[in-house]
């Protein structure tokens, strides 16, 4: 249902890949990016991982996935409240080359301001959900 609602909203935007944050972001961008491929449309959208910090063996990279410079990324996370890991994941994106201009949150918290330090980077915000959204919700589950 997640990636349905994420594939719905993202309609029209051109966008090669999409990833975030460790750990929350993994499962997110898989299942949109599955459902991306699956949906008439055939959308392939390759994924990435932003790691919080660089691995000191290996390739040492900070960004894992299929991803190259220039492509237009999306950030994915599942709840916004300050924007940190958003910002954060943007940042290595865009140091690693990407493109990225959008990122979309499952659940916006609508508190620290996080939506508006997102945007103040040049970032337009997709949120599913707020905090809102899931109060009212509650309310009319419970009448």
């Amino acid at each position: 249902l997640v990636a349905a609602l994420a594939y719905d909203a993202l309609a029209g935007l051109e966008l090669d890949c999409l990833g975030g944050l460790e750990i929350g972001a993994i499962p997110i961008a898989t299942a949109i990016s599955d459902h991306g491929y699956r949906a008439t449309s055939r959308r392939e959208w390759r994924t990435f991982v932003v790691r919080k910090q660089m691995k000191d063996h290996g390739l040492g990279k900070q960004i894992e996935g299929a991803v190259r410079p220039g492509d237009r990324a999306l950030v994915v996370d599942d709840v916004l409240t300050s924007g940190g890991s958003v910002l954060k994941a943007v940042a290595a994106a865009r140091e690693a080359g990407l493109k990225v201009e959008h990122a979309l949150v499952l659940v916006d918290r609508e508190e620290q301001d996080g939506r508006k330090k997102i945007e103040s980077e040049g970032i337009t915000l997709i949120s599913l959900l707020s905090i809102k959204d899931l109060m009212e919700a509650q309310r009319d589950a419970r009448d």
